[in-house]
Parts: C-alpha cells; sequence; structure tokens
C-alpha cells in the first residue's frame, strides 16, 4: 500500500544551494547564495529525518522494522481528508515520538523483498540487475499469503467477475517492548468485507521473540474506484500497534 505515512509536507520550505545559474539558461550568470522552494514533496526529508531519529535509539534495526514502527504508531485520518482514504494519506500522521518505542515490529530481511517481487511477476534477469547478484525465481521458496510480503499494512483488490473475493494474509511480528506479555487482537471491517485474525491472541515470554498469525480478508463485489478501510489492531496494556487494512475496487 503506498503512500506509507502522511507527513508535514503543505507549504514547507526547503534551501539549497544554487550550482548553477538562477534560470538555468545560457548565458545567464545570475548567481543566488541560497533558494527556497516549497512543496508536499518537502515531508520527504521530514519522514527520512524521523527515521534517523528512530535509528538514533535502535541502531541495530533493520529499515523494514523502522518502516513498521513509523506505520504502526500513526495517528489515523479520516477518510473526510481525501476519499481514497490510506490510498492517499497511508497509515495516517507520523509520530515520532511513538515511533520509537512501537511495541511490535513487522520485520523483513532481503530474501523477503525478493520473494514478493517474483510474486508481483519480476523476472530473475530483471532482480539480478536490482540486487547485484544472480536470482532466480523458481528455485525460490514462496513468499507466504496473499500478498507473499511481511507488511504492516494490508491491501486487498476485489474482483469484479466474482461475487466474493477471499484473501488470507500472513504476518509475522517481534516483540520489541517489554515481556511477559500479551497483545489481543481488536479488528474492525467496513460494511460488505469480513475480517478474521487467527489466532486472537500473541504471548511473547520474552523480547525479540516471533509470533506469527494470519488474516483473512473476505469482500463482496462493490462499484468500480470504490475504497473502504478497516484495520488490525494488536493491543497490550501498554502498546496499540495498528495496521490499515484497505479494500479497493480499481
Amino acid at each position: 500500500m503506498q503512500p506509507d505515512i502522511a507527513a508535514p509536507g503543505v507549504n514547507i520550505l526547503a534551501s539549497y544551494t544554487l550550482r548553477k545559474s538562477i534560470t538555468g539558461l545560457k548565458g545567464d550568470t545570475q548567481f543566488s547564495e541560497f533558494t527556497l522552494m516549497s512543496g508536499t514533496s518537502m515531508s520527504c526529508p521530514h519522514v527520512a529525518g524521523v527515521a534517523a531519529y528512530v535509528k538514533s535509539f535502535h541502531p541495530d534495526w533493520t529499515p523494514a522494522a523502522i518502516r513498521s514502527a513509523i506505520i504502526t504508531t500513526a495517528k489515523p485520518m479520516s477518510k473526510r481528508v481525501d476519499k481514497e482514504a490510506e490510498l492517499a494519506f497511508g497509515a495516517g500522521q507520523v509520530n515520532p515520538t511513538k515511533a520509537v518505542n512501537p511495541g511490535l515490529v513487522y520485520d523483513m530481511d532481503d530474501l523477503g523483498y525478493i520473494q514478493f517481487l517474483c510474486h508481483e511477476g519480476y523476472n530473475g534477469s530483471a532482480l539480478s540487475v536490482l540486487v547485484g547478484h544472480p536470482i532466480n525465481c523458481t528455485s525460490l521458496v514462496p513468499g507466504l499469503g496473499h500478498d507473499a510480503i511481511n507488511y504492516p499494512t494490508i491491501q486487498f483488490n476485489v474482483k469484479k467477475d466474482k461475487e466474493t473475493t477471499l484473501g488470507v494474509f500472513r504476518r509475522r511480528v517481534t516483540n520489541v517492548g517489554s515481556a511477559p506479555t500479551i497483545f489481543n487482537a481488536t479488528i474492525t471491517a467496513p460494511k460488505g468485507v469480513e475480517i478474521t485474525v487467527k489466532p486472537t491472541s500473541l504471548v511473547f515470554s520474552k523480547t525479540m521473540q516471533t509470533r506469527s498469525f494470519k488474516v483473512v480478508v473476505k469482500a463482496k463485489t462493490m462499484p468500480s474506484m470504490n475504497v473502504v478501510s478497516g484495520s488490525l489492531v494488536w493491543r497490550s496494556p501498554r502498546y496499540i500497534v495498528r495496521s490499515p487494512i484497505v479494500v479497493y475496487s480499481p
């Protein structure tokens, strides 16, 4: 699901030093020591700063773990902000303070991304160029679940030629908080969509312990360009770990 997150980005100013003339036109000798730009894209360095902030507390965390922490601790946003909902603003508004201590993370190594790309139809030669060594998708163990990726969000595409579309998503989370602890699942499902999770409780006896679960999404056919939102929240006495579930019809 893209984007992952929303961050401050409207009328944000960014300053940079020019390496060429102000207009870039031939013969223009006007130079400025600094120039300013503004726009929504300026949220990118904000999120990069948040990632660096989280990594300063957890230098051994993978990029996937850091991304997960940022996503699952975001402040939820309303569909009133944008009718495309999570497909417009992701998991919600970034919260750097909470991202430092997320409770659970959806982690992944390089193989996880390769399995996902193979599942999406990329061939070995294209992936070999990307990762820098030979890849043979047919020899890899397939990624688990409907989307073959251990991601902190779930998106589900409803098939137009079926009355009901079913998807099974397999996920695993690592306890990066206190232990022992128990996380209980809370599901919010939109109208016309049935969402279940098994098991409904995850028990951790120690930190850095990993537990697996599956999410089953069953959705009825819906009008084209329609987006409905649900969520899976893992709660413990100390943590709230939220994953958006987006169901849409192209």
